[in-house]
């Protein structure tokens, strides 16, 4: 979800004022280092941060803390043309970014800028490198040519060489106050309070992603999830026909939902009808099987449900079907002791 439109933006989020004026700060008192290290979790606008930054380096009259936006720089970049900057991605179909697309940028920071400032590199996953592209950028990072800055960003720190953390400078982005970002949201969704509030909770607190849950009426796709999932324990559908009809959602996605029932589930166990639920539209099918399932069924299917999802987020082929239909297995055993 930090993957938005975010390449011809020249500002960030509000809620990374403090990190913009860290950088800004460096800038003025030319001592900004070569490379940074761009981490926080997913969906909190770190690649917009890092565009905007680029914009603001490349523009050679910035109004204060900004880029001005009018000049050849700013309009070039705008148009998504301007020649000193790449911005490195998995490429379509792809979960990685290989080694043939980290030489051509070795190859773009060999090169004296043509606009006459900097050159700038983003890698957009950065954890998306495999180990030949991480080995092969080792050399720019030591060695960078003058005036380059390279924003590697990423939400998977610990997934990424050690030898890359090392040669980059650090710079954290934590999620924003959730008053911030509930306030952030109302202002751009039609959505009620009440509605942003859940959204917010199923996003993870990422205002990039709720936002994106929000636009797309998540509530009303969870809603038949939920549905569906129980249907299963009631004995209305297997769990081969409801793996069949999930076999379009985001698997990540739909795994860390899942993950999120268990929790309330659990919670049930421990604080019976007390319990705060962070999805309390699932409280009527949460109490029922906190009441059939035991802790340990709980616990076991956390740690495979946690497990699919981290496999989901890294660059294994999963074979969906088989593994929707594994989950949904397990989940009704939860309930058969």
């Amino acid at each position: 979800m930090d993957n938005d439109a975010a390449s011809t933006h020249l500002h960030p989020y509000p809620w990374h004022a403090e990190q913009w004026q860290r950088l800004c700060n460096l800038r003025h008192s030319e001592t900004l280092p070569h490379a940074y290290l761009l981490k926080g979790a997913q969906g909190g606008g770190k690649f917009r941060f890092a565009c905007a930054f680029a914009g603001y380096m490349l523009c050679p009259t910035p109004q204060g803390d900004a880029a001005c936006g009018q000049c050849k720089s700013c309009q070039l970049y705008r148009s998504g043309n301007h020649p000193d900057i790449k911005v490195l991605q998995p490429e379509e179909k792809s979960k990685v970014v290989k080694v043939d697309q980290v030489r051509q940028v070795i190859d773009f920071a060999s090169k004296t800028a043509q606009q006459g400032g900097y050159r700038i590199i983003i890698i957009n996953p950065a954890e998306a490198m495999n180990s030949n592209a991480a080995n092969a950028l080792l050399k720019s990072l030591e060695e960078p040519g003058e005036n380059t800055l390279i924003l590697l960003v990423t939400a998977r720190q610990n997934s990424m060489l050690a030898t890359i953390n090392s040669r980059c400078q650090q710079l954290a982005f934590p999620l924003p106050d959730r008053t911030e970002t509930l306030d952030w949201l109302s202002g751009l969704s039609k959505a009620g309070r009440e509605d942003l509030e859940l959204i917010l909770t199923l996003a993870d607190g990422q205002p990039l992603t709720a936002l994106q849950y929000a636009n797309d009426q998540i509530l009303k796709e969870r809603a038949r999830l939920i549905e569906e999932i129980g249907s299963i324990t009631k004995g209305q559908n297997s769990p081969v026909d409801i793996a069949q009809r999930w076999k379009d959602q985001n698997t990540t996605e739909l795994l860390g939902w899942v993950s999120g029932w268990l929790v309330d589930i659990a919670k049930i166990q421990q604080a019976g009808s007390s319990a705060v639920l962070n999805n309390p539209d699932l409280a009527a099918m949460a109490g029922y099987i906190a009441g059939k399932s035991t802790p340990q069924a709980l616990f076991a299917l956390q740690r495979w449900v946690n497990e699919q999802r981290a496999l989901s987020q890294g660059s294994a082929n999963l074979n969906k079907q088989l593994m929707l239909e594994d989950l949904l297995v397990r989940w009704l055993h939860l309930t058969l002791g």
